[in-house]
């Protein structure tokens, strides 16, 4: 289901009320995603040895489990990341909030979350990679 926002018809809200209606629903979803992000970030201080120099595990078999931890650990957050970012964008947030948000630009942000954009991002590389002979 397309919202207000990606319906190709609509260019822009048509009355006053509309645009602070949806604008309102923007700045309430970037402040879940700013809300989410600092929680992520407590998270990841909170994790034992989250920044400092990990501790030798005592195994080989207890360093890969340690491994798989953490990937599962990453696994999740990025899965929970995209999640806020597609509600953000369905509430009508744009790139520009999204990427401040997370401290990257616009044009970062579009490209890592839209599934079209990294579609077209990966159709641009394959066809430079061909051009170059690689």
């Amino acid at each position: 289901m397309l919202s207000r926002l990606d319906d190709p018809r609509r260019s822009r809200p048509s009355t006053s009320q509309e645009r602070r209606r949806l604008a309102d629903q923007a700045e309430r979803a970037t402040a879940t995603l700013d809300a989410i992000c600092r929680d992520l970030g407590a998270w990841i201080a909170e994790q034992p040895n989250g920044r400092r120099q990990p501790e030798r595990a005592e195994t080989p078999e207890a360093a890969r489990a340690d491994v798989t931890r953490a990937q599962d650990a990453l696994d999740r957050a990025r899965t929970e990341l995209h999640r806020c970012v597609e509600t953000a964008r369905s509430q009508g947030a744009t790139w520009r909030q999204i990427g401040e948000a997370l401290n990257i630009t616009a044009q970062t942000a579009h490209k890592r979350f839209d599934p079209g954009a990294r579609r077209r991002h990966a159709a641009s590389m394959r066809k430079r990679n061909q051009r170059r002979g690689a």
